[in-house]
């Protein structure tokens, strides 16, 4: 019931946005950039945890609080006795600056070298060149589309002879030097 509420709702703004003017959206957008909280990675996370509470390690859902480490809820398993929080066996896991993650996505998002982004996010180089291959590998698992059917790939080589190769100096300088062909030889 309160999602179809929601949809309702977020359909009546978004139909009210699309009447406004450029100039009334973006006072709208400062507005609610006002309003807006930062909402931590953990908060984010947490609900998701919250509706899959299983042990990463046995998958048993028998869970009971097990303190605070920090500001992240840890839990221990009543079947394998272990310890654990809502990223463990998650790409986020042991991952320190939670803080900082969104930052260093967006920084990857606009194709940003590893120095620029780890100067905006005042990183480590090594911390950023980590963090990258962290995100990206996590990513890497959900584009795995298999291709089916016929698939047709049509390629065209320009034929250049030898001869042309070494006229235009296009040969790379080792081979020229290995088999000395010069643009006088004969083939």
């Amino acid at each position: 019931m309160k999602t179809k509420l929601f949809v309702s709702k977020l359909n009546l703004i978004t139909k009210a946005l699309f009447s406004m003017t450029p100039a009334q959206r973006e006072v709208v957008h400062q507005s609610i950039q006002a309003l807006d909280t930062e909402i931590s990675a953990n908060e984010l996370i947490q609900p998701l945890f919250d509706m899959l509470s299983q042990c990463p390690h046995c998958h048993s859902s028998q869970l009971k609080k097990w303190g605070m480490s920090g500001s992240i809820q840890r839990y221990r398993c009543k079947d394998c006795l272990k310890t654990f929080n809502n990223k463990t066996s998650t790409p986020l896991a042991k991952l320190r600056k939670s803080y900082l993650w969104e930052e260093y996505a967006r920084c990857m998002v606009l194709k940003l070298t590893l120095r620029e982004a780890a100067d905006i996010c005042h990183i480590n180089l090594r911390t950023a060149f980590l963090w990258r291959h962290r995100f990206l590998s996590a990513q890497a698992g959900k584009n795995h589309d298999k291709l089916s059917g016929i698939i047709e790939v049509d390629v065209d080589f320009p034929h250049f002879t030898r001869q042309f190769l070494i006229q235009n100096n296009t040969l790379p300088q080792t081979w020229r030097a290995k088999h000395r062909l010069y643009a006088n030889d004969a083939f």
